[in-house]
């Protein structure tokens, strides 16, 4: 139908929701303005509109931590076809996946609470324990088995080698934002892919994987022959 309301819901620190009514600017683009919050302030929104048929829609809702600043952490090298190359420390003859985390900065970061996921539709999937912290410029490495019950280090989900993503996500006191998200396609045997350098922008495939310590690009040679008598 035509569209007659479309209006922004918003609620700061778990108080009641406040509706604020949108303003139309073009042709599909509407505007509304939440009021500032004290920092730290947890909060909370979404959309609703209404046509002449008397229909709604409402979106999902969205969270937001006013001043927030993510901690600088890094998914930085993972496998997801792994044969041979990492044996599982906790369970004899196997070889889960896994996936690395790096911190760059100078000071240790703690990951009380903060969770990973092979689905970022469901950020919360695996919430880290509170004894796990990546000392400075440091990592530390997670099996992605679906064995939990083996430890903290393993995640209770494993990794699709054909296509599928990595999130890491912080607090629910921050409302889970991403911290850091990856996003794979099909990949190959025994071949990690990571950042380089570490916690750069750039991805590539690792023939020589380095879980759990810094990524280095091998250097391949040529070899010349010398023919003898």
């Amino acid at each position: 139908g035509t569209l007659l309301t479309t209006t922004l819901y918003y609620s700061a620190t778990g108080n009641s929701f406040v509706e604020v009514p949108m303003t139309g600017l073009r042709e599909n683009t509407y505007s509304a303005q939440i009021p500032a919050q004290p920092v730290g302030s947890l909060v909370e929104f979404f959309i609703r509109a209404g046509d002449n048929d008397g229909q709604t829609n409402t979106t999902d809702p969205y969270q937001y931590t006013v001043g927030y600043h993510p901690p600088t952490l890094f998914i930085n090298e993972f496998m997801a076809d792994n044969e041979t190359v990492l044996g599982d420390p906790d369970e004899a003859r196997e070889f889960p996946d896994w996936i690395e985390l790096y911190n760059p900065g100078p000071d240790p970061i703690n990951l009380e609470g903060r969770y990973l996921t092979d689905d970022l539709s469901v950020p919360t999937k695996f919430r880290i324990t509170d004894s796990i912290t990546i000392p400075a410029g440091g990592f530390a490495l997670f099996y992605a088995d679906g064995d939990p019950e083996q430890g903290p280090f393993h995640t209770n989900f494993k990794l699709n080698r054909d296509s599928e993503s990595i999130g890491l996500f912080d607090t629910d006191a921050t409302g889970n934002p991403p911290i850091d998200t990856y996003t794979f396609e099909a990949q190959t045997r025994d071949v990690s892919r990571c950042r380089y350098p570490d916690g750069g922008d750039g991805w590539m495939m690792l023939y020589t994987p380095t879980p759990g310590s810094a990524n280095r690009v091998g250097l391949y040679l040529p070899v010349r022959l010398k023919q003898t008598m």
